[in-house]
């Protein structure tokens, strides 16, 4: 009992485990809303505390620009991090995007809190700006997977010509294209939930989806980011 709660302990420690929990929590709300013959006080009250959860990780995420940045710069043109031009290419601009994310939202958040004195109207544009640089981001992370699979299929079927199935590099090469795979699904639920939230000039899926699908989603998503983050461990 105390190992266990030890290692809940652990696991909770860093911001970006926290976070984890409280998005799953927040789309489970949503999906949870959607359940037949939940009666209208119930659906209120889990609309309320997905909210709730939402606007908790908006202020886990307040200092989080510098991680992007410092990540940023670092990766820079990202010649020392990928071999491949077009990962390079595609990783430099999700940078871009990511870091551009953050302040966005920052924005949207002060102002929908009042605290920079402007309307509703205003936070509205900010937090459009923001879900602009997720869904680019989105798009770009669909691209690096499918690239990345295609590479570690080639890298695949060298080493299986040169050495056999039962090759250790084989099976690593297997479990990075789980990943990837993971990767790719993972980039189009979260696109899915994007485009619904942006404005209707700009997508064509926005506002289609019921709550409880925005709700499934986004679940569906935090349990592959989570399994990933086990594969790769």
């Amino acid at each position: 009992m105390a190992s266990s709660i030890g290692e809940i302990s652990n696991c909770l420690e860093s911001s970006s485990n926290r976070s984890k929990v409280f998005r799953i929590a927040q789309y489970g709300c949503l999906l949870a809303s959607g359940s037949p013959g939940l009666d209208q006080a119930s659906k209120k009250f889990l609309l309320k505390i997905s909210a709730s959860f939402s606007d908790t990780r908006k202020v886990l995420r307040l200092l989080d620009d510098f991680a992007s940045i410092k990540y940023t710069l670092n990766y820079g043109l990202g010649h020392q991090m990928e071999p491949d031009p077009l990962l390079r290419i595609v990783g430099f601009l999700t940078n871009i995007f990511d870091t551009l994310y953050y302040p966005c939202e920052h924005i949207a958040w002060l102002m929908n809190h009042g605290w920079l004195g402007f309307s509703r109207k205003d936070a509205r544009i900010w937090s459009d700006r923001n879900n602009y640089c997720w869904a680019l981001s989105l798009q770009l992370q669909m691209i690096s997977a499918l690239r990345s699979l295609w590479i570690l299929r080639g890298e695949e079927k060298m080493v299986k010509s040169k050495f056999g199935d039962k090759f250790g590099e084989v099976v690593s090469l297997k479990r990075k294209q789980r990943i990837q795979v993971l990767s790719l699904c993972q980039a189009s639920f979260d696109l899915c939930n994007a485009l619904h939230w942006m404005p209707p000039e700009k997508s064509f899926l926005s506002g289609q989806l019921a709550t409880w699908q925005v709700g499934f989603l986004g679940t569906v998503s935090t349990i592959i980011m989570i399994y990933k983050k086990a594969l790769k461990s």
